[in-house]
C-alpha cells in the first residue's frame, strides 16, 4: 500500500521561541520543530514528506528536545552519566504542541562552564545544593510520543533515545564519569573534607561506578583530610573542657566519614596545638 505524501504549505517562527518553527502539511498545522534541525533537513515551503518521514522528524525532534534538556541540566556543574538519564527520565512526555524552552548554544554552554569552573567562590555543600535546587526550574516538554506505539513500545523508544543523547554527550566530552568523579572528589577536599569512603559512597549515590568512584580519592589522605575538616570545625567550636570538644569534634568527624582512630589522632593533635597541652585520657 502506497504511503500518504504530505506537502508542507507553511512555516514561520514561533512567536515566543523564533529559534523554532511552525510546521503546516496540507494547509493544516502539524508541528513544530527547532530551527537548526529544519535546516539540517532542508526543510521549506513545497517539501514533501512521507508519513514514514514525519515520524523520523518526530523522533529527531524528540532527541534534539532531550539533547538541550541535558545541557541545561550540565549548565549548573558536571553530572555524572546515571544522574543526567535519571533527569531525562523525569521530563515528561507532552501531549500537547506547545514550543519547548530555548536551549544555549554549544558555545554558550562552553564559556558559561569555563566562568564557573575558575570562579568557584563557595562551598561544595551550597554550591551543590544550589545547583540542584536551580536545576530543578529546567524541567521541560520532550515532545509528542512517536505514534501509532503502544506505551511499552513508546516507553522502551523513550529509554533508547535518550541512551543515544547521552552517548552524544560523551563523545562531546560532556558527560564523564571519571572526570565527573574527580571534580566531586576536589570540590570535597577544597570545601567540605571527608574520609575517602565516604566521598566513594556518595559517587555511589550519583551512579558511578564503583571502580571509578574508588580511584577518585585516596584512603592514605584521610588523616590529612580529617585534620583539614577538624581545623574548619575549630573556628566554631570554643572550649577549654577536653569531654566537650572530644565529644563535639569527634562526632563532626565521624559524620565526615572518618574512622575512629583518625579521628582520636585529630582530636589530640588540634587539643595540643590549641591549649599546649596532651590531654589525659585516650580518645
Amino acid at each position: 500500500m502506497p504511503e500518504n505524501v504530505h506537502t508542507i504549505t507553511r512555516m514561520e517562527p514561533q512567536a515566543r521561541h523564533p529559534d523554532r518553527y511552525n510546521i503546516w502539511l496540507d494547509g493544516r498545522f502539524a508541528f513544530g520543530m527547532a530551527g537548526s534541525l529544519a535546516l539540517a533537513k532542508n526543510l521549506s515551503v513545497g517539501s514533501m514528506l512521507s508519513d514514514a518521514e514525519i515520524a523520523r522528524l518526530r523522533v529527531a525532534e524528540q532527541e534534539q528536545t532531550l539533547f538541550d534538556a541535558a545541557l541545561r541540566f550540565l549548565g549548573a556543574r558536571p553530572r555524572s552519566r546515571a544522574e543526567v538519564r535519571q533527569r531525562l527520565l523525569r521530563a515528561k512526555p507532552s501531549h500537547s504542541r506547545r514550543a519547548t524552552t530555548h536551549a544555549p548554544s554549544r558555545r554558550q554552554f562552553m564559556r558559561q562552564r569555563t566562568r564557573q569552573k575558575n570562579d568557584v567562590e563557595h562551598s561544595a555543600d551550597d554550591e551543590l545544593a544550589g545547583a540542584e535546587a536551580n536545576s530543578g526550574n529546567d524541567l521541560i516538554e520532550t515532545g509528542e510520543e512517536i505514534e501509532g506505539m503502544g506505551e511499552a513500545d513508546a516507553r522502551e523508544a523513550r529509554l533508547a533515545l535518550i541512551e543515544r543523547v547521552l552517548d552524544r554527550l560523551e563523545q562531546l566530552g560532556l558527560v564523564n564519569d571519571a572526570a565527573f568523579a574527580s571534580f566531586w572528589a576536589e570540590q570535597r577536599e577544597r570545601f567540605s573534607p571527608r574520609a575517602a569512603r565516604a566521598i566513594t559512597q556518595e559517587l555511589r549515590q550519583h551512579g558511578v561506578d564503583r571502580a571509578i568512584a574508588a580511584e577518585a580519592s585516596d584512603p592514605d589522605r584521610d588523616e590529612e583530610q580529617a585534620l583539614l575538616a577538624a581545623r574548619q570545625r575549630l573556628r566554631s567550636l570554643h572550649t577549654d573542657d577536653y569531654t566537650t570538644f572530644r565529644t563535639r569534634l569527634g562526632s563532626f568527624l565521624q559524620r565526615r566519614g572518618f574512622g575512629y582512630e583518625v579521628a582520636g589522632r585529630v582530636i589530640r593533635q588540634l587539643w595540643a596545638e590549641t591549649h599546649e597541652s596532651m590531654p589525659d585520657d585516650e580518645w
